[in-house]
């Protein structure tokens, strides 16, 4: 989550922010009879209570009656704050301490408890009940959740957010979802932060999962703009599009633009592995020498596993050749030759490496290793005809 920014609350600011958006909520919606019968009356145009604050003889009844302006400011504050809870959530998510799956149950239910509550006062709400669905979802209660969004349908049916929960619903029911996405998605272009990106994400992700990736791109892409654009940090949330996107990239030899989206995912995803050595791929191909070095030496710093280390010795040999530090090329390989998967490329790799750096002999010994595991590898046979007719 990191430090607050300049102005932005601290944990007990947020929390007494919330309590008093919930209690302004709770306030406009349950303040008497009066309020009740007026926000009623605001919102489905009954005629059994007077919206100005007067009773039915005309006079007034002493209660600032809140328009059906006010309810909605209140809860898009309240939302505002228990999506924040939600985001929090799911960055704690994939963290495995028991602390943080406590915080992570505690603002799901929070954030339930708190909507179940404002929705009960204000039937005709549909600005809490998405925030409702989420939380359920999120807590596994799908059966709830599906209870909650049939109510959500009645009111806006149509609405891009409705759709994506009415998919997101659909998805864990195992029945057909992207349809639904697709309709939620073709309303913004390009979207807004927020929710509209959230279901351009989905949709890039579920066209990509169909193997439709021509299609998914331009929605993947639009989705991590909005994002890029948005204020605050990127969260947990993010990682599937970067991610998706990243890869997306380097498989079009876009190593530069792969390099931004992958970095911004290693930060999210630290001890993500593939993700670590993509990264670096993607900087030696665009030849973004300072920073490869940087994301290998975090790498070989997090992973501790034999296998994983002499996979990135292998890259670091290689970005030793493009420095041409071929010594140190070439001792990076030949400790990478270690791991038997690697032997043979590592071999030729050192070879090359010694060879440049004027080192025949140690040349020599590596071409032959790597030509008794390849004979007919014509990369070998090349190199091997140069080295021993070196002097």
């Amino acid at each position: 989550m990191g430090e607050p920014r300049p102005g932005q609350p601290d944990g007990q600011d947020r929390t007494r922010q919330r309590g008093r958006r919930e209690l302004a909520v709770v306030l406009l919606l349950l303040a008497g009879a009066v309020v009740a019968v007026s926000v009623y009356a605001l919102v489905s145009g009954s005629e059994g209570g007077a919206p100005d604050g007067r009773d039915g003889d005309g006079k007034t009844s002493g209660v600032d009656t809140p328009t059906l302006d006010d309810v909605e400011r209140a809860a898009e504050e309240l939302r505002a704050v228990l999506e924040e809870d939600l985001a929090a959530a799911a960055d704690a998510a994939d963290n495995p301490e028991p602390v943080a799956q406590g915080l992570r149950q505690k603002l799901l239910e929070e954030a339930r408890d708190r909507t179940r509550r404002a929705v009960k006062a204000f039937p005709a709400d549909v600005i809490l009940r998405p925030v409702l669905i989420r939380a359920l979802l999120a807590l596994g209660q799908v059966e709830e959740a599906e209870e909650v969004l049939a109510e959500l349908r009645l009111r806006v049916p149509n609405k891009p957010e409705t759709l994506y929960l009415a998919a997101e619903v659909a998805k864990r029911r195992g029945r057909p979802h992207v349809e639904l996405l697709r309709r939620a998605a073709r309303s913004e272009v390009p979207p807004r932060a927020g929710v509209d990106a959230e279901i351009w994400g989905a949709y890039g992700l579920a066209l990509l999962a169909e193997g439709r990736g021509g299609e998914a791109r331009q929605y993947l892409r639009g989705a991590v703009l909005a994002r890029h654009n948005a204020p605050g940090e990127l969260g947990r949330r993010d990682l599937p599009l970067l991610t998706a996107l990243g890869r997306m990239e380097y498989e079009a030899e876009q190593y530069a633009e792969a390099g931004v989206l992958l970095g911004d995912a290693a930060k999210l995803a630290p001890q993500d592995y593939e993700i670590a050595t993509l990264l670096i791929e993607s900087k030696l191909r665009a030849g973004e020498l300072d920073a490869a070095e940087e994301a290998l030496t975090r790498a070989q710093a997090t992973f501790g596993k034999w296998m994983r280390l002499m996979e990135l010795k292998a890259m670091e040999g290689r970005l030793r050749q493009q420095q041409e530090r071929w010594a140190e090329a070439a001792e990076a390989f030949v400790q990478a030759s270690a791991n038997p998967p690697l032997k043979a490329r590592a071999s030729l790799h050192a070879a090359v490496s010694y060879h440049k750096a004027g080192e025949s002999a140690l040349a020599r010994e590596q071409i032959r290793i790597a030509a008794e595991l390849r004979p007919n590898d014509p990369d070998v046979r090349a190199w091997r005809r140069e080295i021993e007719a070196a002097p």
